[in-house]
């Protein structure tokens, strides 16, 4: 099942639950949904404005998706994706998040990030049409769209759907332009202070990059110069919505902000992270002997070495070590990939 999800799609990844930040976030999305829906179907609160059934639902995925933007601009740590999605669930109770944006926001940085690294698939054409349509709604939100069209354009892993993606993106973008309501442009001294303020700690972020995760699909580790660009244009998307559409505008794009702020925060204080690990045992795969004594001597000095090897995030998150794995290993650790 969960490997028929993934070819589905070039963008999407499944939920590894042996992984305990996947069951955190499940967990967490399970508690946001469950009190907002307590919260609008109540007659009194003690903290928030009312909601809707519709908004409860809405702020309790946009908690879900604050989670997958610090894993986004953060791959190699798990732990600050948690607190990203506490303080998200906590701002969603006075200010709703813009889904349909936010949801938007992450498939764009994930497409600079690369962590996904996957050719497009059929799905992905109606996704580059929903996210033309939602950003284009609204100029605060058009750096989404133009982030889409460079990567589409730039990344080498989009495959030979990138213009047909290119295409949908740019009719859902028309579709979106044309049926919605360009608000007049307003800046203030406040929306200026804030979106630069939202560009320092972009800069910040993007400054202290360390990467050792590996991409969901392709050989290697996730690009450093991508995951720079990634948290330099989560402070654009930022500031631009801020500078364009004001106090408003910056609300139902909370999640970016807090994403990017607790990784920035992360960066500048790396304790803060914890550790790579995410809850899996250890699986060690070495060289089978061939039956002479030198080979077994070999496979019995990289077992005993394997741990003192430096390890990627994704390894150490399956609990594995840098040995060479079997065809079969390799096979199962690309399944086991995801969240």
């Amino acid at each position: 099942m969960m490997s028929e999800a993934k070819h589905m799609s070039g963008l999407t990844r499944g939920l590894n639950m042996r992984r305990t930040s996947n069951k955190i976030v499940v967990a967490g999305f399970a508690t946001a949904l469950t009190l907002y829906l307590a919260r609008a179907l109540s007659e009194e609160w003690i903290v928030g404005n009312p909601m809707t059934v519709a908004e409860a639902a809405a702020s309790a995925f946009a908690v879900f998706i604050a989670w997958a933007l610090a894993r986004e601009l953060d791959p190699d740590h798990p732990w600050p994706a948690a607190v990203a999605m506490t303080a998200s669930f906590v701002a969603a109770l006075w200010f709703v998040p813009a889904l349909l944006v936010v949801g938007s926001a992450a498939i764009a940085l994930r497409m600079v990030s690369g962590t996904v690294a996957k050719s497009l698939a059929m799905f992905d054409l109606g996704l580059m049409a929903v996210i033309g349509f939602g950003s284009g709604r609204e100029l605060s939100f058009w750096s989404i769209a133009i982030l889409v069209f460079v990567a589409l354009k730039v990344a080498p892993e989009f495959g030979r759907l990138r213009w047909w993606a290119v295409g949908t993106l740019t009719v859902g973008f028309v579709v979106g332009w044309y049926t919605g309501e360009l608000s007049p442009v307003t800046v203030t001294g406040q929306t200026a202070a804030i979106a630069v303020a939202s560009l320092l700690v972009g800069s910040i972020a993007a400054s202290r990059v360390t990467v050792s995760a590996k991409t969901d699909a392709r050989p290697g580790l996730v690009e450093h110069s991508r995951l720079v660009m990634s948290r330099i244009a989560a402070s654009v998307v930022l500031a631009s919505a801020t500078l364009i559409g004001g106090f408003d505008v910056m609300w139902e794009i909370a999640p970016v902000g807090i994403a990017l702020a607790v990784v920035a925060l992360v960066s500048l204080i790396p304790p803060l992270a914890g550790p790579t690990t995410d809850g899996l045992k250890p699986r060690v795969s070495v060289p089978l002997s061939t039956g002479t004594g030198e080979s077994a001597s070999q496979g019995d000095e990289a077992e005993e070495t394997s741990d003192l090897r430096p390890q990627t995030s994704d390894q150490a998150d399956d609990g594995q070590s840098s040995v060479p794995l079997s065809r079969g290993t390799e096979e199962e650790r690309s399944d086991d990939s995801g969240g």
